[in-house]
């Protein structure tokens, strides 16, 4: 059995008979739509500050979005958005993604589980699908804690090529989507000047297909601009891979919390390769910050977080 049918099938067995997901709902009117209550967040998602971490944001997402499209929903075994039909014959690759975060995730005084979840059926092209899932504090949908927006490409098993969707697809789902057109996030040219992080990718960093898992970037990122105030701190930042390229960010914005994340994957790194994580910041945008993930001369990830300007109440 490949690594991804063992993936899946763990996904489809220990995770669907384990949880305790309660008051789903499924409806295509005026577009698919799938509600439901899952766990949350657990102890494990908090970083040192007590703020959730983007990364276990990220997961929660991914294990929120792949329980309902898995779960048999009729006696037959059909899945929401005919999920286990569609990927017999392929896979699917995150392309982009965007992350937004309420100041009410910050709030210590809402509880993080269980959470009630939106997931929606944002656009369906020819290889390629979205989706936005939002997650609420458990009986007040006001305003999500946080979403995501997640675009997905269509690749085939052996060539890794994208691969469309069947007409049968396209006709059921085209016209039953709440956004007009996919996630496009486009790739930006990186500075000479940075903070430069190298890393080396290793198991616990990679993901059902060996593949670096797609939070990894984000960790090392997070990772990167920690070590480049440390350094500040420690007044040893110079030339090319140095905190000067990060002038403007501090610990007090970083404490408020992320408030938005949009990344852009452009290409592949698998275990034990080695990956330089660029850092910089723009001309008076104090709570911004930019990344790029290279292998050598080969763009693999890029990204851009904005934090809050203040720290919620």
């Amino acid at each position: 059995m490949s690594s991804r049918s063992k993936a899946t099938t763990f996904f489809r067995t220990t995770f669907l008979n384990h949880w305790n997901v309660t008051n789903i709902s499924l409806t295509d009117t005026p577009y698919y739509r799938a509600k439901f209550t899952f766990p949350g967040l657990s102890h494990e998602s908090f970083d040192r500050d007590g703020n959730p971490k983007i990364t276990s944001l990220m997961m929660t997402s991914v294990f929120a979005r792949g329980f309902i499209l898995n779960k048999p929903l009729t006696d037959s075994g059909d899945t929401f958005l005919d999920w286990k039909i569609i990927t017999e014959d392929r896979f699917t690759f995150v392309s982009s993604t965007h992350f937004k975060m309420s100041k009410q995730l910050y709030n210590a005084d809402i509880p993080k589980w269980p959470l009630d979840v939106d997931v929606s059926l944002a656009y369906v092209g020819n290889s390629s699908m979205a989706s936005i899932t939002s997650f609420y504090n458990s009986g007040d949908t006001s305003e999500p804690l946080w979403s995501q927006v997640n675009q997905v490409v269509c690749v085939d098993k052996v060539s890794r090529k994208p691969i469309p969707f069947p007409d049968w697809y396209k006709d059921k789902y085209k016209e039953k989507c709440c956004m007009d057109k996919g996630l496009i996030i486009k790739p930006f040219q990186r500075p000479t000047k940075t903070y430069c992080m190298p890393v080396v990718v290793r198991w616990s960093d990679t993901d059902g297909y060996n593949h670096t898992n797609f939070a990894s970037y984000v960790h090392w990122v997070v990772n990167a601009i920690h070590a480049s105030l440390s350094e500040q701190s420690a007044e040893v930042a110079k030339d090319e891979s140095s905190s000067s390229a990060m002038p403007l960010i501090s610990k007090e914005i970083i404490t408020n919390g992320l408030k938005d994340i949009q990344i852009c994957y452009l290409s592949e790194s698998l275990e034990n390769q080695s990956l330089d994580v660029h850092i910089w910041q723009q001309d008076q945008e104090n709570h911004k910050v930019y990344a790029a993930i290279e292998r050598g001369k080969d763009d693999i990830c890029q990204m851009q977080l904005e934090y809050f300007d203040t720290a919620a109440e």
